[in-house]
């Protein structure tokens, strides 16, 4: 499982983040997931694209799905960029989001066996939307 470092932290920047600019929390939160969600569901390398559609957001606790299903990365990722916008719709302020994708190979894609991504992509989206949100904050 990948986890953001010091989660408390990255909710009281938030928190301020959206404060300083007048917004609802509930309301960076989802732009936040979302962004880093399509960037990992797109980042995803594609052999059957079962790893693809495997990525799911839930909200409170991970979710424990697994989908045998694949196809082509472009429906894929119109369809989970769809599903995810009407999940994030139901975010409250605080509530915790979670971006999860059960199958058994997934941190070895992570790790950079394959050779269409490149090792640490999930790491990498967050942490490129954390400096994006970073940049504004300041």
């Amino acid at each position: 499982m990948i986890t953001i470092p010091n989660l408390k932290k990255f909710e009281i920047d938030v928190d301020k983040f959206a404060d300083s600019l007048g917004l609802d929390v509930a309301l960076v939160v989802k732009k936040l997931s979302f962004d880093i969600f399509a960037d990992v569901v797109v980042g995803t390398p594609v052999d059957t694209g079962r790893a693809m559609n495997n990525w799911v957001i839930s909200i409170g606790s991970p979710s424990r799905d697994v989908t045998d299903v694949g196809g082509s990365s472009a429906s894929i990722a119109a369809s989970k960029e769809g599903t995810a916008v009407g999940k994030l719709a139901e975010v409250k302020p605080f509530d915790t989001v979670w971006i999860s994708n059960n199958l058994p190979y997934i941190g070895f894609l992570e790790e950079g066996t394959s050779k269409q991504a490149p090792k640490g992509w999930v790491e990498k989206a967050i942490q490129n939307n954390l400096r994006q949100l970073a940049r504004f904050a300041l």
